[in-house]
């Protein structure tokens, strides 16, 4: 396959089909990166986000944007011609994306067992150190970050003067450790997938029983969207590249293709403060706020603003209150605040 790529590509300079093909992951991401960083200074700026539930999302969104770098930067050789640097070169240059996008699994991991935890003992929160908590998962996952840049650079069994591609598809995707990191990334997607199924279940076990109808609803539909949309992307990626990928035969159209399929995970990159700004009345606030101070929006978003935080918000809190189980930190029992 490269060497198809490579005879088609390598001397066109600037190449239309090459640039085209990355600029719908960029229309995605370069949003995406202005929606993680939202996310990030509602977290910081506003107490009532400081659970660790809140923070260890927070933190996704900080790996996401270096990932969304990365995809900036691969849309810079695109625009530059520059179609293939050799294999050492293009792990070199994204080093650092590689690092952030391998912590994407773990922390949905984390994410979905602090969220379990919390479940299962509802004075969990109360009973832990936080700082030491979140240091301790920060160091693990940093930990199992740095084993990928660090493999594909100096471990991968691939001729570091291979030309190739500079994406990140066509470095996760060649070399025993390309194979290690899809393995180890389908088995951590399937394991929070596992985690959110498990914490619908014991909330509906765990309510109480006068819990209305449309409340479990409101529960089990925020379980869905986080599947969907924040997992979704990474998961359907997987799976084209264990089952899918190999069947195609023509090997060029077959590198597209997996580009195409990849813009479904930079939508889930990108969806960490859209999911949570229609799931949450509380997280919906905050973004207003923050969007409200932006001059070219700030006409367009200001009428709305009673709206969204005013009765309607207060009665549903109030409601929430009354039925879900009692708790000191309702951002960190539910899957995303349900208020």
């Amino acid at each position: 396959m490269l060497f198809n790529l490579y005879s088609q590509y390598n001397d066109t300079g600037f190449s239309w089909a090459l640039t085209l093909s990355t600029l719908p992951i960029v229309a995605v991401a370069f949003p995406g990166m202005f929606m993680n960083i939202a996310l990030i200074w509602v977290t910081i700026t506003k107490s009532k986000f400081h659970g660790t539930s809140n923070i260890l999302l927070a933190q996704c969104a900080f790996y996401e944007i270096i990932h969304e770098i990365g995809i900036l930067i691969m849309f810079y050789f695109n625009l530059m011609g520059i179609n293939f640097l050799t294999y050492s070169q293009t792990v070199a240059v994204f080093f650092i994306p590689i690092f952030a996008a391998s912590g994407i699994g773990p922390l949905f991991v984390f994410t979905g067992l602090d969220r379990m935890l919390c479940v299962i003992f509802p004075t969990f929160p109360n009973q832990i150190r936080p700082r030491i908590y979140l240091i301790l998962i920060s160091v693990i996952c940093a930990s199992y970050c740095a084993i990928f840049p660090v493999g594909f650079y100096w471990f991968n069994n691939i001729d570091p003067d291979t030309l190739v591609p500079p994406t990140f598809n066509d470095i996760f995707s060649r070399g025993t450790f390309g194979t290690i990191y899809t393995y180890s990334c389908f088995i951590l997607y399937n394991i929070a997938i596992i985690l959110y199924v498990a914490v619908g279940i014991l909330v509906k076990i765990k309510s109480d029983a006068s819990s209305s109808q449309h409340l479990n609803c409101r529960l089990y539909r925020s379980l869905l969207i986080i599947i969907i949309f924040n997992l979704g992307g990474y998961y359907i990626m997987r799976v084209f590249s264990f089952w899918i990928y190999p069947l195609l035969t023509n090997q060029i159209n077959a590198w597209f293709i997996r580009k195409a399929v990849s813009i479904l995970l930079n939508i889930s990159a990108a969806s960490n403060a859209p999911v949570l700004y229609f799931t949450s009345s509380d997280y919906k606030t905050a973004f207003i706020q923050i969007f409200t101070n932006i001059p070219l929006l700030k006409s367009k978003i200001s009428p709305n603003i009673n709206a969204a935080t005013g009765h309607t918000a207060a009665v549903n809190r109030l409601q929430i209150q009354q039925k879900l189980m009692a708790t000191q930190n309702a951002n960190q029992i539910y899957p995303i605040p349900l208020k």
